[in-house]
């Protein structure tokens, strides 16, 4: 039996939005709702809407040059390997060319679809030498409008093997993201038993633990243009890290020496955060979280599609207490001034 997709929006007339809905259904009443709201001379850009490359995955791995690892790649995905095997030198190779190979691929396939279609490029962070050939390869190109590195891992994003790579994307003007997402294998989350608790939790946590660490490190003042956004975690850490941060560096600023501001100053002026998904329980929080982060200017609306708890435009339309520039300026006009993009509306045939 099929059943309901908790936490999406029931839009469907005469039924619910469940595992069998089809996404063409759902993006259609999507469409309806935006007419409704008058959405249609907004320039709306959406952060985090997914592609995932394990779907084409065959296809993707045709893009890696060494022949060895290629092959390595397609048995990978075709065999589900062990865990234990997956931390040998060739599955590592694989993940490292899987990444370049999955931007080789957006490159020539989904950008050629459609001229709307941007995408950021995703960095083997763990080799950080790949990750500056990649920067190098894709710097300019049309398309891309930024990087993307996933949260859920263990490397230190102060370490200074990452100093050179953060110079090379401060000098391109483009962002860099940190994308959460949860792990099951995280020591400090292996406790939790529920789906559930994974949920609230495991995308929280890592960019919360590299927030930590961006902003005490430095990492604002040694690179004051480079532009960084955390993505999928929500917005509802961002006040608690900032009060904790705040209140830790008062009391013990010769740690951080390189701040010459609170903490929450450079959460709020040198980074950005996406909407989804978006805690909106409790609207009087949710109004104190967007000014503390100062949304008007440094929050960018995402959707999260196609994941079940997906967000659409309205989750901001609908907010009382932001004006229509503020509503604007989330979902595309900030979005707009940090990937260079051009916000005049696309007219739509």
């Amino acid at each position: 039996m099929n059943q309901p997709v908790v936490g999406v929006p029931q839009m469907l007339p005469a039924q619910i939005i469940d595992t069998s809905t089809d996404s063409r259904e759902i993006l259609k009443h999507a469409r309806l709702a935006a007419r409704r709201q008058k959405l249609h001379d907004w320039f709306v850009v959406d952060v985090d809407a997914h592609h995932v490359e394990t779907v084409s995955w065959n296809e993707v791995v045709q893009y890696i040059e060494d022949p060895v690892v290629r092959d390595q790649a397609l048995h990978f995905h075709k065999d589900r390997i062990g865990r234990s095997a997956m931390v040998s030198t060739a599955i590592l190779a694989c993940a490292t060319r899987a990444s370049a190979a999955a931007s080789h691929i957006k490159q020539e396939k989904l950008l050629a679809a459609d001229n709307r279609i941007k995408f950021l490029a995703v960095l083997p962070y763990n080799t950080p030498e790949e990750c500056e050939r990649i920067v190098k390869e894709t710097a300019g190109k049309a398309g891309i409008i930024g990087y993307a590195v996933p949260s859920t891992r263990h490397a230190p994003v102060h370490h200074n093997k990452y100093m050179r790579l953060y110079r090379m994307i401060e000098e391109t003007n483009l962002p860099i993201s940190f994308h959460a997402g949860y792990h099951w294998d995280d020591p400090s989350l292996k406790t939790v038993n529920r789906f559930l608790g994974m949920h609230a939790l495991g995308f929280v946590w890592p960019n919360m633990v590299h927030c930590t660490n961006w902003i005490l490190n430095g990492i604002p003042v040694r690179f004051p243009k480079l532009k960084v956004i955390w993505i999928e975690s929500g917005i509802a850490w961002a006040p608690f890290l900032m009060q904790r941060l705040d209140d830790q560096f008062l009391m013990r600023p010769s740690e951080a020496p390189h701040l010459k501001r609170l903490p929450s100053e450079y959460m709020r002026d040198h980074c950005w955060y996406t909407t989804q998904p978006m805690e909106a329980t409790n609207r009087k929080a949710l109004e104190c979280t967007f000014e503390m982060i100062k949304a008007e200017t440094q929050l960018l609306f995402a959707s999260d599609w196609p994941h079940f708890d997906f967000d659409l435009p309205s989750e901001i339309v609908d907010l009382p207490f932001l004006s229509e520039q503020s509503k604007r300026n989330i979902l595309g006009l900030n979005a707009a001034r940090i990937f260079n993009l051009d916000p005049t509306p696309v007219k739509q045939l």
